[in-house]
């Protein structure tokens, strides 16, 4: 039997199995070859004119040479290396021609190369996130079934998340560490770019989210538990490390907002400034039932100037929309009104302000409506 074109190559963890065989299947189909025999990390491809079954595996078994010798076959095949953190794949020719074997060999490790560099590119902006199983084991973490309800997994989310964010000996945790000691340096040296320095942080932000949804932990199915929780843990971990550098900035920026504002408020204390608040905004008298919800909503309003980062804070403002609601959804316009008069908030140009810039689109319009409602309360 005559010798047959080999090759082994080596792929990062964030190159998955499936995409690598099927990056193969596509290269067999523009070679003319079929597919014989495909396992879960493994395939066997035939060459197309001589691709009859029967035949085929009567020749297969068949011990003369030179017959043997007429089938082309090429099989592929992915084994994975934990000490490397790679795949290994194995691709060469089983029999038949030598130069057809090979050209179909040669097409696919150039697609190969292809693929090898468009990842290398995205790691330059990022590195690997497979990096995280030599600093959190999550198998064992998730392995107990007491720990998959939804309030173990944000927590351990967090916990997780903030260890791999944490680690400034590997390649993402070198990057974000960096990044937060420019971003602070920006925002001390520079406070009038504070807009666009927020923008570029939710970015930033969206970059190792995507990053980590992509390669998080090689794709392991107990780690997907935890991935909910994922953008969630990482703006929380920016803003604990930058909000007392963002928050004044936003208050200096609204100052003269948040201060006519504050002239506006009315103490809870006060019945009679209350009973002609219902009477401006045309809001009967709650009865005890509604008056319950109204605190809860006020309670929930008030502590956005303690939340730490934008999507806790948003959280607040929905909730106290939600029950609201539930008060009279009719009257809701004036409802927050009454709230957002009532509230114990210093700064709430500064926080409207802040969540717009800094949360997604769908949530802008719901904001917008608050920030609007906050001016008409300044200029009445």
């Amino acid at each position: 039997m005559i010798n047959q074109p080999n090759s082994i190559i080596e792929l990062p963890f964030q190159v998955s199995t499936s995409h690598i065989l099927d990056l193969f299947i596509s290269c067999t189909k523009k070679k003319q070859y079929q597919i014989l025999e495909k396992d879960s990390n493994q395939i066997i491809s035939i060459k197309e004119n001589v691709a009859v079954v029967k035949n085929t595996l009567k020749r297969l078994v068949c011990i003369q040479e030179n017959t043997f010798e007429q089938i082309c076959l090429v099989k592929i095949q992915i084994d994975t290396n934990q000490v490397k953190c790679v795949r290994v794949v194995s691709i060469r020719g089983i029999t038949g021609n030598y130069d057809e074997n090979l050209e179909l060999i040669t097409y696919f490790l150039s697609k190969i190369d292809k693929l090898r560099n468009r990842k290398t590119q995205d790691q330059n902006v990022m590195n690997e996130a497979s990096e995280f199983v030599g600093i959190v084991n999550v198998s064992e973490e998730m392995e107990n079934p007491a720990n998959q309800n939804p309030y173990y997994l944000e927590t351990s989310a967090y916990y997780m998340f903030h260890k791999l964010l944490c680690a400034s000996n590997y390649g993402l945790g070198k990057k974000v560490a960096e990044y937060i000691q420019k971003l602070q340096n920006n925002l001390s040296s520079d406070q009038t770019n504070i807009k666009q320095n927020v923008q570029q942080l939710n970015s930033f932000i969206n970059q190792i989210v995507e990053t980590l949804f992509q390669s998080f932990n090689f794709g392991k199915q107990e780690t997907t538990q935890i991935m909910p929780y994922c953008k969630i843990s990482i703006e929380k971990y920016f803003y604990l490390k930058l909000s007392h550098y963002i928050l004044p900035q936003y208050q200096n920026m609204f100052k003269q907002q948040n201060e006519q504002f504050r002239s506006k408020k009315i103490d809870r204390n006060n019945f009679q400034l209350i009973s002609e608040l219902h009477k401006n905004l045309e809001i009967r008298e709650f009865n005890p039932q509604q008056m319950i919800r109204v605190n809860e909503a006020l309670n929930e309003l008030d502590k956005i100037e303690y939340m730490s980062y934008p999507r806790e804070k948003l959280r607040c403002l929905q909730l106290m929309n939600a029950i609201l609601k539930a008060v009279n959804s009719g009257l809701i316009d004036q409802l927050v009104k009454y709230c957002l008069i009532l509230s114990n908030i210093d700064h709430p140009f500064s926080e409207i302000q802040l969540l717009i810039d800094s949360t997604s689109s769908q949530d802008r319009q719901f904001l917008n409506k608050i920030n609007h409602q906050l001016e008409e309360i300044i200029s009445s």
